[in-house]
């Protein structure tokens, strides 16, 4: 059985750079696809050849869009972070709190990997790391 990865804060850190250009680009895609998915559609009995070859257009380009959306949360399970709100730009990262298994969670914005939380809890559970986890701070 495959050794678990666990990452520390300073590892989510210097990932953090790609991670906001991941989401900017998840952003445009589901941005553009929501705009094509609001045109439109033919109403007509009979809608004409060149209406219902428009509207498949508009379909296979929401699909394109929608798919790179999911090939960037892959990206992001690729590089060992669970996407957990695409909209809000929220990453959880295996890590370890006293021995105990833990997310360190990320969102989008954040500079610093900053927070974690227990497996089974979620963001509204999340705690600050211990000062002495966050890289470039003392106290």
């Amino acid at each position: 059985m495959p050794r678990k990865k666990y990452f520390a804060p300073r590892d989510i850190n210097h990932m953090i750079p790609q991670l906001e250009k991941v989401f900017e680009h998840i952003a445009m895609c589901k941005g553009r696809a929501e705009a094509l998915a609001a045109q439109p559609t033919p109403a007509a009995k009979e809608p004409s050849l060149q209406a219902m070859v428009q509207h498949q257009l508009l379909h296979s380009q929401v699909d394109f869009l929608m798919q790179a959306v999911q090939d960037d949360i892959h990206h992001i399970m690729m590089l060992g972070g669970t996407t957990k709100d695409v909209d809000a730009g929220l990453v959880d990262f295996p890590g370890q709190m006293h021995g105990e298994d833990v997310w360190l969670c990320w969102k989008r914005g954040e500079t610093k990997v900053r927070y974690w939380h227990a497996i089974d809890e979620g963001f509204s559970e999340r705690q600050a790391l211990p000062w002495s986890e966050i890289p470039g701070t003392s106290h």
